[in-house]
């Protein structure tokens, strides 16, 4: 519940931040914060490419401009990949040097 909450405050912040913020270039912002959370880079890449984009409005037509091209699905997979492979690997070398 925690993390569903948080997710829907994330979302809430972010949309709100860009109805505020509307008459500015703020593409480039909003990407850096769409790879901040995995799951909206995936839900936006999702969407886009499956050409929902159209019910998006005019966020759909800001970003795909960027998530429209083949070039996006590998940024999104590098931050993704991220997202897993940081975690695994840290945690990996905790328990090596763990002593049970």
């Amino acid at each position: 519940m925690v993390w569903l909450y948080c997710a829907v405050l994330y979302d809430a912040i972010l949309v709100v931040a860009m109805a505020i913020l509307e008459d500015y270039p703020i593409e480039k912002a909003l990407l850096v914060l769409l790879a901040l959370n995995p799951i909206d880079a995936i839900r936006v890449a999702l969407l886009l490419h499956s050409d929902a984009s159209a019910l998006m409005g005019i966020t759909g037509a800001a970003l795909r401009g960027f998530f429209g091209s083949e070039r996006s699905l590998v940024v999104i997979a590098l931050v993704v990949s991220g997202w897993i492979g940081y975690p695994l690997l840290r945690g990996e070398r905790i328990f090596r040097r763990r002593d049970f």
